[in-house]
């Protein structure tokens, strides 16, 4: 079965879509971020956008790669 979301109470858990670049990029360029992720080197608007295909890609081909996390409230991408 494939799974597009899942929602909680608070939050949407979703595939990633072109338009999470600009705030994926303000959190994966946030070196307090990035200290919990890998290495720890900041991605680049590039690296997020191409990680944002990628997602993409292997979602349409039901292969979750990384979900999206948005509030419920507001629509705010935060994760």
């Amino acid at each position: 079965m494939k799974r597009t979301e899942v929602i909680t109470p608070r939050l949407r858990c979703r595939a990633p879509r072109v338009a999470d670049t600009d705030p994926l990029y303000e959190l994966f360029n946030d070196p307090e971020v990035m200290r919990f992720i890998g290495s720890g080197s900041r991605w680049s608007k590039q690296d997020v956008a191409k990680r944002i295909e990628r997602g993409m890609a292997l979602f349409a081909d039901d292969r979750p790669y990384f979900w999206t996390i948005e509030r419920l409230d507001t629509g705010a991408v935060i994760g």
